[in-house]
């Protein structure tokens, strides 16, 4: 191998638990057979996850900045279970640096200019909730919706997912929706009496 090579690892399915490989040198010419097989010395092992990049629909007012939760999931067991899941990955300590705002766009309906990504943030440990964060969108000052998407070809391939089950691996979306008066969500029904 030449300082120029890289390797890569892929998993057959997405769905796939933590798996220990082991990085191994062998002779590919000669008669020698030379290999690092069975040599912990020159043989390195490291646990590789399958994982993905999970963006949460949000809505709010147009009139402030709006949070869209992101999550990092990898597929593991449930602690105590023998039942595998899309879990939040709480031990990722590289991704964050790669999430940087132009790794996302927004794909805007309505009028005015629209929102953009203002910051992002992913929390890592020791953070309390590493595996988290959120995009922060700015106010667009209107009402209309928009698609956020990250663009993870070139930034952190790995973290696309089949998102539509037609297999082939998709960049992860979620859909923002801005009013002007967003009111009190919590509020079902409002009726006025007047007089008796």
């Amino acid at each position: 191998a030449t300082g120029a090579d890289t390797l890569s690892y892929t998993f057959a399915s997405p769905e796939t638990v933590p798996t220990v490989i082991s990085i191994r040198a062998r002779e590919s010419s000669g008669s020698d057979n030379v290999t690092s097989a069975g040599s912990a010395s020159y043989e390195a092992s490291t646990s590789i996850r399958s994982g993905r990049l999970r963006l949460i629909n949000a809505f709010g007012s147009g009139q402030t900045a709006l949070s869209l939760p992101l999550r990092l999931e990898t597929w593991q067991t449930i602690s105590g279970t023998t039942t595998d899941a899309w879990i939040t990955e709480t031990g990722d300590t590289c991704s964050a640096a790669l999430l940087a705002p132009d790794a996302f766009s927004s794909d805007w309906t309505g009028s005015g200019s629209g929102t953009s990504i203002d910051t992002v943030t992913l929390y890592q440990s020791p953070d309390p909730n590493p595996g988290t964060g959120n995009l922060l969108l700015t106010a667009p000052g209107s009402a209309g919706t928009a698609e956020i998407t990250a663009e993870l070809d070139d930034v952190a391939e790995w973290l696309r997912f089949d998102w539509d089950g037609d297999g082939d691996s998709d960049d992860p979306r979620a859909r923002v929706g801005f009013e002007l008066n967003p009111g009190n969500r919590k509020q079902i029904y409002t009726r006025e009496v007047i007089g008796n």
